[in-house]
């Protein structure tokens, strides 16, 4: 009986620490984790709104414009080129890419 005691007062102990110390640390440490994510997110957000990008064919959910590029990608390049412009944008998948198909522009774009 007198061990039941102690153990009880010992585990009654270990609540009040629990409570007092460990669930405040675990719910701040939440907050500023969900605050963080909150912030990258919105960060990103902003960017994105400020850089203009080129324009390019509409992509599929999902699986973007993998479809429209065929077998020969470089005549694919071509034909986009002709209805978009020398310098497209394509969503291959999960990856965005910027398609150069013109020597003058690339000559442009790194000079």
């Amino acid at each position: 009986l007198k061990n039941f005691k102690t153990a009880l007062s010992l585990y009654s102990s270990m609540d009040t620490i629990t409570l007092v110390i460990i669930l405040p640390v675990s719910y701040f440490l939440v907050y500023q984790l969900v605050k963080l994510t909150l912030n990258n997110i919105l960060a990103s957000k902003n960017t994105m709104r400020t850089l203009p990008l080129p324009p390019g064919p509409k992509p599929w959910p999902i699986i973007g414009n993998v479809l429209e590029l065929g077998p020969k990608p470089h005549r694919s390049f071509a034909s986009l080129a002709k209805v978009h412009g020398p310098l497209m944008l394509l969503r291959l998948g999960s990856v965005t890419t910027v398609i150069v198909s013109s020597a003058s522009v690339a000559k442009e774009m790194f000079l």
